[in-house]
């Protein structure tokens, strides 16, 4: 599962014209803010290795162990910054897989085909509930897109983040330690992850699921507040 991160640049674009106009508009575009923070992983590639086909129930989606990694934010001054993940594959996703008690496309990614074009099931990645942000621990917070821009809640447990841009949409970032669901600040902000992967019915995956790989991609955006 290959994962890409991607930073917020500046644009310039400019805008076309026939041949026999005399003139060409320019549109400069671009974000005023107090730092630069970039994303990275501690791993660009989750790797689950051979999956035996034998551990798998004959009937029912297999949960494969989930694996852990950190996606950490670093800033040159503190800044408050929230991040969210796209999919990459969606037509590859599987329907009807359930992971951590959801169910709903929003939540879950494509993991590619079979030889025979079946599709092998779908992943979802969990945030967990704390963070480490300068240091010291810290809740983490999260918003849904449908629910406003301060509509900020604390995490109980780990959260789906959703893998689409569906109105459900959800960004994490850190509150403050007494609780509170106010966002603050940060240079450098480490947050764990862990990326779970359900399998489709071995019947329905059928005899060409020998020797196919998984093939899930995410790309994790920042913004700032």
């Amino acid at each position: 599962m290959v994962f890409k991160k991607t930073l917020l640049t500046l644009a310039l674009t400019g805008a076309s014209c026939s041949v026999f106009a005399n003139s060409v508009n320019l549109e400069i575009k671009g974000e005023l803010i107090t730092a630069a923070c970039q994303p990275s992983l501690d791993s660009n590639v989750v790797d689950f290795d051979k999956i035996n086909l034998s551990s798998m129930p004959d009937s029912g989606q297999h949960l494969v162990d989930a694996k852990d990694l950190n996606l950490t934010i670093t800033c040159d001054n503190p800044a408050k910054v929230l991040f969210s993940a796209l999919d990459n594959n969606p037509e590859s996703r599987a329907s009807g897989i359930t992971i951590k008690g959801e169910g709903g496309t929003s939540f879950q990614g494509g993991l590619g085909r079979t030889s025979t074009d079946v599709k092998l099931g779908a992943y979802s990645i969990i945030v967990g509930k704390d963070a480490i942000a300068d240091g010291i621990s810290l809740p983490v917070i999260v918003r849904e897109s449908s629910l406003g821009t301060t509509n900020w809640g604390q995490l109980s447990d780990g959260l789906l983040m959703t893998l689409d841009n569906s109105s459900r949409k959800r960004s994490f970032t850190v509150g403050e330690i007494n609780g509170s669901t106010t966002p603050v600040a940060f240079t450098t902000a480490t947050f764990p992850l862990k990326v779970q992967v359900a399998l489709q019915d071995k019947s329905i995956l059928g005899n060409g699921v020998t020797g196919s790989k998984l093939n899930g991609s995410t790309t994790f955006s920042i913004s700032y507040l």
